[in-house]
């Protein structure tokens, strides 16, 4: 799982922004919304650490593979102090997704901007896509620049963040406003993410993400979206996930005030086994399973993980990470 894949998912979803206002320009709700995976969807709680917060380890790097001889680079973190500035995500010692941020000063932990830059179409799923991919394949070999394609710029209020504009564009060029999101709390911990589709003076509700907490950790996370197929169109129950933790250091600990975009960097223990349900017309259906074992180092961090995720029967996926830190 990617830390920062949400992103490239909002640029998805920025594509069907697109197609939903040409249909509602219309007056015609034929196109049927396609449901896409948010379970990775999160953001940073504070502009300022906390007065307890301990001197967490950074996360250097995260090398992957099909056993720990053969793991490779795959994830990069660049630290200015204890501000993450960059996440560079690797394959093929090419680096096919970058993360820029931009703080408000050297000295806050206050974010003033997240771009997104890369190498290839973010919207690879569809035929022009993998088009796209297949020329940018050849061109970011001969040392193509990264070209930014999306743009989030987060509101605070209270020191807390309740709000991400979004700009972007899947071909990389000018990056228009197209949505934001709304960020909602309760006992200091982001419950409720609201994706808003911002068109002139219309504004549309397309995604509602829900967060349960328990001890720290994000225990369920619950996904509505948009169905324009029904009359009028309404929020529909999409997909849920049940998560299951360890009780030692998360590897991501350092990152409690930079952008938490999922809930394996946001809570305070490493998930060891996540559920996912699709709902259906008869109710919700067990869709995937994963799960992780950790290896440890002396103080409690996880050194390494084996990751398995399963879709029933003897259809799974193992996948080795190996999780190296900045020295102290």
């Amino acid at each position: 799982m990617k830390l920062f894949y949400f992103l490239k998912e909002v640029l998805h979803l920025f594509h069907i922004c697109l197609t939903l206002k040409m249909k509602i320009m219309k007056k015609s709700f034929l196109y049927a919304m396609a449901v896409f995976s948010m379970s990775t969807l999160f953001v940073a709680c504070s502009d300022s650490n906390d007065d307890n917060e301990e001197n967490y380890r950074r996360i250097d790097q995260i090398l992957s593979g099909e056993n720990l001889a053969s793991a490779t680079l795959s994830t990069y973190f660049t630290w200015n102090g204890k501000q993450l500035t960059q996440v560079d995500e690797i394959e093929d010692d090419i680096i096919y997704n970058q993360t820029r941020i931009r703080y408000v000063d050297a000295s806050s932990q206050k974010i003033a901007e997240i771009g997104v830059y890369a190498q290839q179409n973010p919207l690879s799923k569809s035929i022009y896509g993998k088009v796209l991919n297949i020329i940018n394949h050849y061109q970011k070999k001969s040392g193509k620049e990264l070209v930014q394609y999306l743009r989030v710029v987060p509101t605070y209020t209270d020191g807390k963040v309740t709000k991400l504009d979004l700009y972007g564009n899947p071909m990389g060029k000018e990056l228009p406003y197209f949505g934001y999101f709304e960020i909602k709390y309760q006992n200091g911990n982001p419950t409720e993410m609201n994706l808003k589709l911002s068109q002139e003076i219309v504004v549309i509700d397309v995604m509602k993400r829900k967060f349960y907490w328990s001890n720290g950790n994000i225990v369920k996370a619950t996904l509505k979206m948009l169905n324009i197929e029904s009359q009028p169109s309404t929020l529909i129950d999409v997909d849920s996930t049940v998560y299951s933790y360890d009780d030692k250091y998360n590897v991501f600990s350092a990152l409690k005030s930079s952008p938490m975009l999922d809930p394996q960097t946001n809570s305070r223990n490493n998930i060891v086994e996540a559920k996912s349900f699709i709902y259906t017309e008869n109710g919700p259906v067990l869709n995937e399973t994963s799960t992780s074992t950790y290896q440890y180092d002396s103080n409690g961090y996880p050194t390494s993980a084996t990751d398995v995720w399963s879709w029933g029967g003897d259809q799974n996926f193992t996948m080795i990470r190996k999780f190296e830190y900045k020295p102290e």
